[in-house]
């Protein structure tokens, strides 16, 4: 699951399926980190340059065809594998990305 922003700052869920592959991939320069944060506005917080923290509810209401409940319960389960590696912060209902920067 990666969720792309453009450098016009569109932002995609791509790869809805792959449940380990969870990221935030940007066609930004690091130097943009703060249109980064702008731009995930209500779906992640960014706080550096390594990874966003993104909200649950954003992923499950996020509209794709894919979004079944099937998918809501393979969601769950990425949730509590994530868990076990404190890349889930329970108070906010957040996980843990990886940002991938333009070179």
């Amino acid at each position: 699951m990666i969720i792309d922003v453009a450098a016009n700052l569109k932002v995609a869920l791509n790869e809805a399926d792959d449940f380990k592959k969870f990221k935030v991939r940007t066609q930004l320069p690091k130097r943009q980190l703060a249109d980064l944060g702008s731009a995930l506005a209500g779906i992640a917080v960014v706080n550096d340059e390594s990874s966003a923290w993104v909200h649950e509810s954003a992923l499950r209401t996020w509209k794709h065809e894919g979004n079944t409940a099937e998918w809501q319960a393979s969601l769950t389960q990425m949730i509590a594998a994530a868990a076990k590696y404190g890349w889930i912060d329970a108070e906010r209902k957040t996980i843990r990305a990886h940002i991938e920067w333009a070179e």
